[in-house]
C-alpha cells in the first residue's frame, strides 16, 4: 500500500512501489495457490497499517509487548511468538501455535480471542485448530472478526477504541484527521 504517508506495504519497502498524493494497495495474487495464501496476504497488510499507525517502527523491540496491537492484541513479543496468556494471534501464528503456520495444531490453550479486551478481561477459554476447522482462511476470518470493529465497547488507559477497521476501509481519512488506535 502506498499513500501520501509513504510505503505501508506488506513488502520489503525499498522503492518497490511507487508514492503518489492518493492511497491504493496492491496484491499480486498466485492463482496457482488456494485461497488460504490470498487471504494471508490481506492479513499480513492489516498488521502492516495497525503497527504503522501505532508505530512499531520506531517503538525499540524490547517496549513491542507493550504496544496495544502488537503487544496486547496479538500477543507477541518481539521474536514474533506467542507469550502468556494466548491472546489473538497473528497471521503465522494462532493462539495455539507454537511454530509458524502450524493453521491445524490440536494443541488447546486459553485464549480470549473471541473476547478480547485490551486488559485481558474477557472471557478466556479452551481454543484450538478445530475452531476454525484446521483451514488457514477460516482461522484469518476468525482473526479479522475478532479486530475492534464498529459501536465497540473496548477501553484502553480509559480512552475508547475506535474501530480498526477504519484504518482499513479510508486510510485517507483516518491518516488525515490522526486517528490513533484509541478515541
Amino acid at each position: 500500500m502506498s499513500s501520501k504517508s509513504g510505503d505501508i506495504s506488506n513488502s520489503s519497502r525499498a522503492d518497490d512501489i511507487p508514492v503518489y498524493k492518493n492511497t491504493y494497495t496492491v496484491y499480486q495474487y498466485n492463482l496457482h495457490r488456494s485461497v488460504n495464501e490470498n487471504i494471508h496476504n490481506h492479513i499480513h497488510q492489516i498488521e502492516h497499517l495497525l503497527n504503522h499507525v501505532e508505530g512499531r517502527e520506531r517503538t525499540p523491540k524490547s517496549e513491542w509487548n507493550k504496544l496495544l496491537f502488537w503487544g496486547k492484541f496479538v500477543g507477541s513479543d518481539a521474536t514474533h511468538k506467542l507469550t502468556e496468556p494466548r491472546r489473538c494471534g497473528w497471521g503465522h501464528f494462532p493462539p495455539n501455535a507454537d511454530k509458524a503456520y502450524d493453521y491445524s495444531s490440536e494443541k488447546i490453550v486459553l485464549s480470549d480471542i473471541e473476547d478480547w479486551t485490551p486488559d485481558g478481561s474477557g472471557n478466556f477459554k479452551e481454543i484450538s485448530a478445530d475452531r476454525w476447522g484446521k483451514v488457514e482462511a477460516d482461522w484469518h476470518l476468525l482473526w479479522m472478526q475478532s479486530l475492534p470493529g464498529r459501536n465497540n465497547k473496548l477501553t484502553y488507559k480509559n480512552q475508547k477504541l475506535r474501530n480498526w477497521w477504519s484504518f482499513i476501509g479510508d486510510w485517507d481519512k483516518a491518516v488525515t484527521n490522526g486517528y490513533q488506535l484509541v478515541k
